[in-house]
């Protein structure tokens, strides 16, 4: 139901976690899920990272996403000085490191994260 881009699929889905009798269970089946997402679904992250109000209160979209952005760009050698998100939820890289990223060849084990952050520079122009 999180790959869906509807409103109503992600409301339907919380409705149905409320049967799991604790909020942080609720909110851990959540973080598990965006997570995997982040692995497989880029665009879908995306769109939910933009529309983070249907997630919430259980979860923060944008604190989870950032969190796991990081991570993984940190893994791929980048500095934390090379990397943010401004704002207004974009990612920005400085000069440097944009280049690199485009210039450098990942697995395609990387490929969905690598979607994702070209998702957010390509919003950036």
């Amino acid at each position: 139901m999180l790959k869906s881009e509807h409103p109503e699929d992600i409301s339907s889905l919380k409705d149905f976690l409320t049967i799991v009798p604790s909020r942080e269970k609720i909110k851990q089946i959540l973080i598990t899920a965006i997570n995997q997402l982040i692995d497989t679904e880029p665009q879908k992250i995306y769109w939910l990272f933009k529309n983070p109000t249907y997630l919430q209160p259980e979860i923060d979209i944008k604190i989870i996403v950032t969190q796991k952005l990081n991570e993984k760009l940190l893994a791929w050698e980048f500095k934390p000085e090379d990397i943010h998100f401004n704002e207004n939820g974009n990612l920005e890289f400085n000069a440097a490191a944009k280049d690199r990223l485009m210039s450098t060849n990942y697995s395609s084990d990387n490929y969905a994260v690598l979607k994702l952050v070209q998702l957010f520079l390509t919003e950036e122009i």
